[in-house]
């Protein structure tokens, strides 16, 4: 449990810091991340960046401790609405606030696919601009990418 929340911390860290994570070490040797396990596509926007979270198209396995980290400056608050704060989705909940990332967690065992729910994450002093996202799975690697999101204080 500690080295899979270190793991997260460090991931995390590593993408508010700029670093695009590609590849995991996984007992010793070197995996490639080579597909899109979770897709991150905004909603709405500005003061209250509202990101729906897609499987695609085939199913997507969630273990309880998995997170997903969204970087930026200025957040005040973050929530999880929509099936995704469903046990058989996820049980999704708001870790961790800070005023530049929030970090979500599955709490649940889960397969899922197509859309399943919405994060939130609330910015009232920001601009928009382009921020991380990062997913970390505890079994399977992670995932990152960009998104648009509270990126500058006014």
């Amino acid at each position: 449990m500690e080295m899979s929340r270190l793991l997260s911390r460090t991931l995390l860290l590593l993408l508010l810091a700029g670093v695009c994570v590609s590849c995991l070490c996984q007992k010793g040797r070197r995996k490639s991340v080579v597909h899109k396990p979770l897709e991150l596509v905004k909603v709405s926007g500005r003061p209250h960046w509202r990101y729906q979270v897609s499987a695609g198209r085939f199913p997507k396995s969630f273990t309880a401790g998995d997170t997903l980290g969204i970087g930026g400056e200025g957040i005040e608050s973050a929530s999880v609405t929509g099936r995704a704060k469903e046990e058989a989705f996820g049980g999704w909940r708001v870790k961790e606030v800070n005023w530049n990332h929030v970090l979500f967690e599955a709490t649940c065992d889960a397969r899922v696919e197509g859309t399943f729910g919405y994060f939130c994450v609330s910015a009232p002093q920001a601009k928009e601009g382009e921020v991380r996202w990062l997913w970390v799975g505890r079994a399977r690697g992670g995932w990152g990418d960009k998104v648009p999101g509270p990126a500058s204080v006014q």
